[in-house]
């Protein structure tokens, strides 16, 4: 049996602080590529907060990859 409060299991869930700072952006960056809709989705809005998986962020990085190659 888990201990409680574990979190095993459960997909991270990135804030946009957490994905700016991954990109290397931003927070500004990252609210206005949100605005004019070149940024994916939130995967889950915890009140007003948006979260993102990683597997999302990565799949928008390899398909803006793509575009910029094609």
């Amino acid at each position: 049996m888990s201990a409680p409060g574990r979190t095993e299991g459960l997909p991270q869930l990135h804030s946009v602080e957490d994905v700016a700072a991954a990109l290397k952006v931003s927070r500004r960056k990252l609210e206005r590529l949100r605005a004019a809709g070149r940024f994916p989705k939130p995967d889950v809005t915890l009140g007003r907060s948006p979260r993102w998986r990683a597997t999302t962020i990565t799949a928008w990085l390899a398909d803006a990859a793509g575009r910029a190659t094609n």
